[in-house]
């Protein structure tokens, strides 16, 4: 398992202590998108986790639309959480860019990417992806 360290092998102190040091320059400086990494290889195992289908997403059955990459993706809803969550700290900092939507959780993943599939077809308008308040600037009235 990638970035994680059973700690239940570390029944001595000083073995924690070690590796308390080693692992603590890692967590200072590491993204936020590696601990979050950490800690689903930590929950989930690496045998149990879905396939990676990019960079920050986990396969599943939750559609959101990456603005920043430009394509719908069905994610498991870990990876949803986190577009909800990158979402809100870009409305609350006031960005005119969104990074991504998340739209809706389907009752399989094959139902998800059917949807995906209709609507790389048919959506051409990508509003989602810009704030509110950016998009009323060009507002004809």
């Amino acid at each position: 398992m990638h970035y994680a360290i059973k700690m239940r092998i570390c029944h001595d102190t000083a073995l924690k202590k070690i590796l308390f040091t080693l692992l603590l320059p890692y967590f200072l400086f590491a993204t936020e998108l590696d601990l979050i990494k950490t800690t689903k290889s930590i929950a989930y195992g690496e045998a149990e986790a879905e396939p990676q289908i990019s960079k920050e997403y986990y396969r599943g059955d939750h559609l959101i639309y990456d603005c920043e990459g430009k394509y719908f993706a069905c994610v498991d809803s870990f990876s949803f959480n986190l577009c909800s969550k990158k979402r809100t700290m870009a409305l609350e900092t006031n960005e005119n860019n969104l990074p991504c939507t998340e739209f809706v959780k389907y009752s399989s993943q094959a139902e998800c990417n059917d949807y995906a599939r209709l609507f790389r077809k048919t959506s051409t308008d990508k509003k989602f992806c810009f704030n509110e308040n950016y998009l009323k600037n060009f507002t004809i009235k």
